[in-house]
Protein backbone atom coordinates (compact mmCIF):
# COMPACT_ATOMS: atom_id res chain seq x y z
CA UNK A 1 0.00 0.00 0.00
CA UNK A 2 1.28 3.42 -1.00
CA UNK A 3 1.92 5.68 1.74
CA UNK A 4 -0.25 9.18 1.07
CA UNK A 5 -0.02 12.06 3.88
CA UNK A 6 -0.33 12.41 7.86
CA UNK A 7 -2.58 14.43 10.42
CA UNK A 8 -2.11 11.55 13.13
CA UNK A 9 0.69 9.49 14.66
CA UNK A 10 0.70 5.82 14.70
CA UNK A 11 1.10 4.83 18.20
CA UNK A 12 4.35 3.31 19.02
CA UNK A 13 5.07 -0.74 18.94
CA UNK A 14 5.48 -2.23 21.97
CA UNK A 15 9.60 -2.63 20.47
CA UNK A 16 10.22 -0.21 17.81
CA UNK A 17 12.94 -0.70 15.32
CA UNK A 18 15.62 1.89 14.67
CA UNK A 19 16.52 2.64 11.07
CA UNK A 20 20.57 3.92 11.49
CA UNK A 21 20.14 7.04 9.80
CA UNK A 22 21.06 10.71 11.47
CA UNK A 23 18.09 12.88 11.45
CA UNK A 24 15.43 13.39 9.42
CA UNK A 25 15.37 13.57 5.44
CA UNK A 26 12.49 14.48 3.31
CA UNK A 27 11.05 16.58 -0.14
CA UNK A 28 10.61 19.82 0.13
CA UNK A 29 7.16 19.96 1.48
CA UNK A 30 8.23 17.27 4.30
CA UNK A 31 11.02 19.70 4.96
CA UNK A 32 8.78 22.62 5.65
CA UNK A 33 6.56 20.27 8.25
CA UNK A 34 9.61 18.91 10.45
CA UNK A 35 10.52 22.90 10.78
CA UNK A 36 7.10 23.60 11.42
CA UNK A 37 5.01 21.15 12.16
CA UNK A 38 2.42 22.19 9.82
CA UNK A 39 1.10 20.72 6.45
CA UNK A 40 -0.69 23.72 5.28
CA UNK A 41 -2.59 22.17 2.28
CA UNK A 42 0.21 20.57 0.71
CA UNK A 43 -0.30 16.60 0.19
CA UNK A 44 3.14 16.05 -1.01
CA UNK A 45 4.91 15.74 2.31
CA UNK A 46 7.21 13.10 2.43
CA UNK A 47 9.49 12.51 5.47
CA UNK A 48 11.96 9.33 6.86
CA UNK A 49 12.82 9.53 10.84
CA UNK A 50 14.92 7.42 12.34
CA UNK A 51 11.81 5.10 13.72
CA UNK A 52 9.52 6.29 11.10
CA UNK A 53 7.77 7.19 7.47
CA UNK A 54 5.25 9.97 7.20
CA UNK A 55 3.07 11.85 4.98
CA UNK A 56 0.09 14.09 5.52
CA UNK A 57 -2.50 11.50 6.01
CA UNK A 58 -0.25 8.45 7.32
CA UNK A 59 2.37 7.63 10.12
CA UNK A 60 4.37 4.15 9.59
CA UNK A 61 6.28 3.52 12.56
CA UNK A 62 9.40 0.77 12.11
CA UNK A 63 8.41 -2.62 13.84
CA UNK A 64 11.74 -4.11 11.93
CA UNK A 65 15.15 -3.11 10.54
CA UNK A 66 16.99 -5.61 8.52
CA UNK A 67 19.83 -5.01 6.28
CA UNK A 68 19.96 -5.77 2.91
CA UNK A 69 22.61 -5.04 0.07
CA UNK A 70 22.45 -0.78 -0.39
CA UNK A 71 19.83 -0.56 2.36
CA UNK A 72 17.50 -1.79 4.64
CA UNK A 73 14.23 -3.36 4.83
CA UNK A 74 11.69 -2.48 6.83
CA UNK A 75 8.57 -3.80 8.21
CA UNK A 76 6.31 -1.09 10.00
CA UNK A 77 2.63 -0.98 11.35
CA UNK A 78 0.78 1.84 9.38
CA UNK A 79 -2.00 4.34 10.75
CA UNK A 80 -4.34 6.80 8.73
CA UNK A 81 -5.73 10.40 9.33
CA UNK A 82 -9.58 9.75 10.86
CA UNK A 83 -9.22 5.75 11.82
CA UNK A 84 -8.52 3.99 15.37
CA UNK A 85 -5.80 1.52 16.00
CA UNK A 86 -8.30 -1.15 14.88
CA UNK A 87 -7.89 0.19 11.13
CA UNK A 88 -3.90 -0.21 11.20
CA UNK A 89 -2.36 -1.72 9.14
CA UNK A 90 0.99 -3.56 8.78
CA UNK A 91 3.36 -2.90 5.83
CA UNK A 92 7.11 -2.89 3.99
CA UNK A 93 9.30 -1.28 2.34
CA UNK A 94 12.77 -0.92 1.56
CA UNK A 95 15.16 2.01 1.78
CA UNK A 96 17.98 2.16 -0.06
CA UNK A 97 20.89 5.27 -0.41
CA UNK A 98 23.07 7.42 2.08
CA UNK A 99 23.04 10.82 3.58
CA UNK A 100 24.87 12.25 0.85
CA UNK A 101 22.57 11.04 -2.52
CA UNK A 102 19.31 10.40 -0.07
CA UNK A 103 17.21 8.03 0.52
CA UNK A 104 14.72 6.01 -1.59
CA UNK A 105 12.03 4.03 -0.44
CA UNK A 106 10.32 1.11 -2.08
CA UNK A 107 6.80 0.20 -0.78
CA UNK A 108 6.24 -3.41 -1.27
CA UNK A 109 3.29 -2.63 -3.86
CA UNK A 110 5.64 -1.23 -6.05
CA UNK A 111 5.07 2.45 -5.91
CA UNK A 112 8.13 4.65 -4.77
CA UNK A 113 9.50 7.77 -3.15
CA UNK A 114 12.13 10.01 -4.63
CA UNK A 115 15.31 10.45 -3.34
CA UNK A 116 14.78 12.29 0.05
CA UNK A 117 17.33 14.88 1.21
CA UNK A 118 18.46 15.80 5.16
CA UNK A 119 16.24 18.41 6.39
Amino acid sequence: MAIIGLTCAAPAAATAATLPIDGTYGNASGCVHARTSNYGEDDSVRLITPDRLETMVTACSFDSVDPVPGGYRVGMTCASEGEGPEENHPDKAEITGDARSGYTVRFADGSSWEPLTKC
